[in-house]
């Protein structure tokens, strides 16, 4: 499925206490800056318009950033899944 050209901009709720600065301490919602902010979360799904299930995600364990899909039903880290690639190309004679 290509990307349409809708964007969505995420609204934030600064404060102090959570990394930001006294200017942060506001009562209401800002944008999120792109060029500062950054997003918390325990895992991401990526979602299609016509499938809407929990078998596409990328997460985190440790130091390690995990990706997990259909091809690829056990989570594995990108470095796995780099050397398993590199391993699978050398094994096709390329």
């Amino acid at each position: 499925m290509a990307i349409g050209p809708d964007r969505i901009q995420v609204i934030k709720r600064e404060s102090s206490a959570l990394g930001g600065d006294a200017a942060d301490d506001v009562d209401y919602l800002t944008p999120v800056d792109a060029q500062e902010d950054a997003l918390e979360s325990a895992g991401l799904y990526l979602q299609d318009a016509g499938v809407r299930d929990e078998l596409v995600y990328i997460a985190r364990d440790g130091d390690d950033m995990i990706l997990r899909d259909q091809k690829n039903p056990t989570p594995r880290t990108l470095s796995e899944l780099v050397s398993n690639w590199r391993r699978h190309f050398l094994l096709m004679g390329a």
